[in-house]
């Protein structure tokens, strides 16, 4: 065998795993940058979940009321529009981790 073959590809397969390894790194950074915006998304919905009990429960105080419209409270109308804009920033995260999850060129 030829020292120069040998030489050659020696040379081909430590460009093919430094290729392999850059792909690696590249995809386990977008996989922890996945992982990230998922873990974000459930602290959200629980949060969502926080403000739909405490809807629930001004629903229960203002039951014995006589003002029982309940769109026109204060609280109640405070707790919607949080719970509006958290969902606008789950479907921000959600299409955040659409893109990152696309496979490049």
């Amino acid at each position: 065998m030829n020292l120069i073959k040998i030489k050659g590809w020696f040379k081909s397969g430590l460009e093919r795993v430094k290729w392999f390894s850059v792909l690696i790194s590249e995809r386990l950074h977008v996989e922890f940058a996945l992982i990230k915006i998922l873990s974000d998304i459930e602290e959200l919905k629980r949060k969502k979940g926080e403000l739909a009990k405490g809807i629930g429960e001004r629903v229960i105080e203002l039951r014995d009321t006589s003002d029982y419209d309940l769109f026109s409270d204060a609280g109640i109308k405070r707790l919607l529009k949080e719970i509006e804009t958290l969902e606008e920033e789950m479907n921000a995260l959600k299409s955040k981790a659409g893109e990152l999850s696309k496979v490049e060129d």
